[in-house]
Order: C-alpha cells, then structure tokens, then sequence
C-alpha cells in the first residue's frame, strides 16, 4: 500500500470520530433542554371543589399526585389515568366517591361511586344487569350523595295450564208447555282447553300473566232450558216423550215423589274403577238405582224435577244401593261433572209399567 492511501484512510477515520462526537453532544443538549422545560411545566388540578397549579418535573400524571401529596380512596377516579405521561396532561382531574344506596333482589345496600349517571355508578359497583331487568332512575339520569337506585330482577317465562271452558245456559220460549214453568232440553257440559300464559316476575313476585294462546280441546255444550208461554187455559194435554219416541199422558200414569241424587261412573265418585249394576251391566244414562221394595228393578219410569226445570226422561230401576232406600232415587249421568251440578232435588217418578 502506498503511503497516499494510508493517509486517505487515516483522514477518513479522524472525520467519523468527528460526527460520532458531534452527535454524542447534539444529544446530551437536548436532554438538558428537556429538562429544563420539564421543571417548568405547569399542571392544573381539579380535586372536587379546590383547584390549584403545580409545577413538576414528573413524568407521569401519578407521580405529580404523589409529589402534591394527594391521597386517594380506592373508588376515586383520576382523569386522564395515573399512567399518562405528563407531557399530555394539560390538567388533572380527580373525581371523589360519594356513597349512593343501590335495592336489589337481595335488599338495600350502600356502595360508593365517583361517577354521576346510574349506568357507570352500577358498572363500577360491579351491579350487572340483565336485558330485562329494570332500573329506576333511568340509566342515564344524573345522581347525587345520598340517591337510591333501585333494580328489579326480570325474570320472563312461560307455562300452559289445562282450563274447563264454561258452558252457557240458554233459554228458548215455546208454547208447548206452560207459562211459568221450565223443563231442561239439554244438559250444559264445560269444554276444555290449554291455555299458554307469558309470566313476568319482579324480584320472584309475580307481576304479570299474560294469555299468549289457546288451544280448544273439547267445545262447551251449552244448557238449553225451555221457558213455557202458554196460558193455562190454552195449553195442550201434557204428554211425556219417551226415549222411544212414544207418549203417555201424566194423568194416567202413577206417579211417586222421591229424593233424587246423582252418580256417574268415575273412579273420583265411585272410589274404583268399571263400575257394574247389582245385575253386573255397565250402566249407561237412564239407568236410575232405586229401592226394590218401592220401585222393582226393571221397571221403566219418566222422571222430572217437580217444578218441572229438569228433566231426566225415560229411564228404568237398572240397580240398587246401600244408601237408597224408600222413596229415593239415584240418577246415572254421563259425567262427573253432571252429576255434580245435580246435586239434591225434589222429583216425580212417572211408572210407565
């Protein structure tokens, strides 16, 4: 290597420590001149009522808090947030907790919150909510010390209930039979259905119920009553229809007044089940158990409430009781609930035999 070319490399190594050192020193100027506006910058605090300037050379927004000896609870909030360097906080904010009473399912309870709408007071007192839930005041009114918020637990669900649809009773006027008296055509019979209802409970009270659907499982069959119109004078020979379509007329048939009760084939009534005549039959409507020693068995009768407002119809003594005896009757019904709505009534036994 000439020696002209180990100068070149000597003058270019002497130039680079020369920026290397220039720069080193650019450096640590700027580093004072930082520090030197650090140490003047000036901070506004805000803590509740009082507000007051600072000058700090801290780098974070706690740290001034800490240097200005600021204590804080543990529900104060600080805005902006404690980490924020200090060169972007042009003032600090310090919100102090303030206690509120917040009823819930549970009861009554005092929290403490720095925030002054519901929404964020319940947020930071850890309160969820659900989407149903209820809360008074609204969620985004403001609160002061010393407010209640109250919360009520939501709960929607539905159920479906099994429900009797009750029959009608309907009277039709006819000239056939005398006015003043009524004579039943058709025995009422409640229908069924099930009935879906929508349930609203407020703190596990119950505080709605509303019907969302019905589903019809058997229609009511209404009672049709027959309301008489004819004048005595005018009206026709009483005769009484039998169940074969043919007639007899009252003044020739011997009549007998009995107590009447109602039973139907239902384990409920009976106490079992597949009940059976004392002839071993299954009964069937019309047949009457009476006392043999005042109506035999087998005899055939017409029977009818003695004001005349029910009517059994053609039936005969198809069986016996325990509980019947002398001028009583029982009277076999297609339901219980037919039976039931009989009750206890004064009738006259018509012997058609």
């Amino acid at each position: 290597m000439s020696l002209l070319s180990k100068f070149k490399i000597k003058c270019l190594q002497s130039r680079k420590l020369l920026i290397m050192g220039i720069m080193v020193i650019l450096m640590m100027a700027v580093t004072a001149v930082t520090l030197a506006m650090a140490a003047n910058w000036e901070v506004t605090l805000y803590d509740g009522a009082k507000t007051f300037s600072v000058k700090t050379t801290k780098t974070t927004v706690g740290d001034v808090l800490e240097e200005a000896n600021i204590v804080l609870e543990p529900q104060d909030v600080v805005v902006p947030e404690k980490s924020t360097p200090i060169s972007e906080a042009k003032k600090i904010e310090i919100k102090r907790a303030f206690e509120i009473t917040v009823s819930d399912i549970d009861g009554e309870k005092v929290y403490k919150t720095a925030y002054d709408t519901v929404e964020d007071a319940l947020m930071q007192c850890d309160i969820i909510l659900d989407e149903n839930d209820e809360v008074y005041p609204p969620l985004d009114s403001k609160i002061l010390a010393g407010d209640l918020i109250s919360v009520s637990r939501v709960e929607i669900s539905e159920i479906t209930e099994q429900q009797e649809i009750e029959y009608e009773v309907i009277e039709e006027k006819t000239d056939k039979i005398i006015k003043g008296i009524k004579r039943l055509v058709t025995g009422g019979e409640n229908g069924l259905a099930n009935v879906t209802y929508k349930l609203i409970t407020k703190n596990g009270v119950l505080a709605e119920k509303q019907e969302v659907s019905r589903e019809i499982l058997r229609e009511p069959v209404n009672r049709v009553i027959a309301v008489g119109t004819s004048e005595i004078a005018n009206a026709p020979v009483a005769k009484l229809a039998s169940r074969s379509g043919s007639t007899f007329d009252k003044s020739q048939a011997r009549v007998i007044t009995c107590t009447a009760t109602a039973y139907d084939g239902s384990y409920e009534t009976l106490g079992y089940s597949n009940a059976r005549t004392c002839l071993g039959k299954i009964p069937t409507v019309g047949t009457v158990a009476v006392d043999p020693k005042v109506i035999p068995l087998g005899t055939r009768m017409y029977i009818e409430s003695v004001d005349g407002s029910y009517v059994y119809g053609e039936c005969f003594a198809g069986d016996t009781g325990g509980a019947i005896k002398g001028n009583r009757v029982d009277l076999f019904m297609a339901s219980r609930s037919q039976a039931l709505s009989f009750g206890r009534r004064q009738v006259k036994v018509y012997i058609l035999d």
